[in-house]
């Protein structure tokens, strides 16, 4: 389910609002978005230029991948430093953090996700080699874990594999 507005109207019934729980927050007027992916110690910042498409100005998922524009971006020392002590304390080896950045410059979190999606990063931007540093964790599945670099999987080709098969 995609994050939407709330508009007064969706606000009229008390008894509709109960029967649907969900999670509201206060509206973000975000400059860009950042799915941070982690194993272990490894972190990857990917910035989501969200705020390009109307469509995707609420929520990324709600368009195509492939319109996105997606980078790899250095994380700054203290957010870093936080959410590695989320994590940790949350007792998570992998998983992403959502957030998004606002025109002050402030980091906004919005969730974790013990799952979540991020293979996607490498097919919209090859160069954000997340295969690689998944099968390196799983040799290696520990907290201290750091990507030693070697490229060694290609999502691109990976797919072409799969689908070759009968």
């Amino acid at each position: 389910m995609a994050t939407r507005d709330v508009t007064l109207a969706d606000l009229q019934s008390d008894a509709a609002l109960s029967a649907c729980p969900m999670i509201y927050q206060e509206k973000v007027e975000k400059l860009f978005e950042l799915r941070i992916t982690f194993f272990g110690d490894e972190l990857v910042c990917g910035r989501l230029e969200s705020q390009g498409h109307q469509a995707s100005k609420t929520d990324f998922r709600t368009i195509d991948p492939a319109n996105l524009a997606v980078r790899e971006v250095p994380l700054e020392p203290a957010i870093r430093s936080s959410l590695q002590l989320f994590r940790k304390r949350a007792g998570l080896l992998h998983g992403s953090f959502d957030l998004a950045v606002d025109k002050d410059g402030n980091h906004i979190f919005f969730e974790i996700n013990e799952q979540g999606q991020f293979l996607w990063l490498e097919e919209v931007n090859p160069d954000i080699r997340m295969l690689d540093r998944l099968v390196s964790f799983m040799e290696d599945p520990s907290d201290g874990f750091r990507w030693d670099g070697r490229e060694r999987f290609a999502f691109s080709e990976w797919e072409a594999q799969e689908s070759s098969c009968p």
